[in-house]
């Protein structure tokens, strides 16, 4: 095995033992039907720290990372490689996923996912625009080279079969820093998210 292919699948080991299954430290809230959604925390999630052009296939539905071999089916609902994020669908994979980015709304305030304005994945251009979610800092910036989370944006994400999640990005570096710092890790995604297992786009 070669040395990044084991320091890749040595951090997604740390990656899932630091998930766990979504259960510890989640909160919830009320779902249309009476019962609760999870506010599910994901940390650390790895994006190609190796640069080694791999993407990381993940599952809203179960909280998971899925193996890279299974990339051609619906098991996952996004694929995560630098600052590009996939949805299941159209030139990404076999799956009903779709994506759109929403600006100047609050995650937790956010009852229902609109009907309209969903995209798939298109060669060269991703359903979650990547420009949207993110502003890179250039060499000039402070700090520089930096990928720094525009305020306000929600991503919504159809998940492979259909189904509907809200998400909001907190961080593209390890640990969690919104401003890096000298050394922090880039690639790797901190996120909260809630999936709404009943097929409609609400959350309230």
């Amino acid at each position: 095995m070669h040395l990044t292919r084991l320091t890749a699948g040595i951090t997604l080991l740390a990656f899932t033992l630091a998930c766990g299954d979504g259960d510890d430290g989640d909160s919830t809230s009320a779902g249309p039907s009476g019962g609760s959604l999870k506010v599910i925390t994901v940390e650390d999630l790895p994006a190609d720290p190796e640069r080694s052009g791999d993407l990381t296939y993940f599952s809203l539905r179960d909280n998971a990372v899925v193996d890279g071999a299974e990339g051609a089916t619906d098991k996952w609902d996004l694929a995560f490689q630098s600052v590009t994020i996939l949805t299941n669908s159209g030139s990404s994979g076999p799956g009903d996923g779709a994506g759109l980015v929403l600006t100047g709304v609050n995650f937790d305030e956010l009852d229902e996912l609109p009907s309209d304005g969903w995209n798939a994945d298109a060669n060269g251009a991703p359903a979650l625009a990547q420009g949207a979610w993110y502003t890179y800092t250039g060499a000039e910036g402070r700090p520089p080279h930096a990928i720094l989370l525009n305020p306000g944006v929600v991503l919504g994400i159809r998940t492979a079969d259909g189904r509907y999640a809200k998400m909001e990005i907190s961080s593209y570096y390890k640990g969690g820093a919104a401003v890096p710092g000298e050394g922090d890790q880039s690639r790797y995604y901190n996120f909260r998210y809630v999936f709404q297992p009943d097929g409609s786009r609400s959350f309230d």
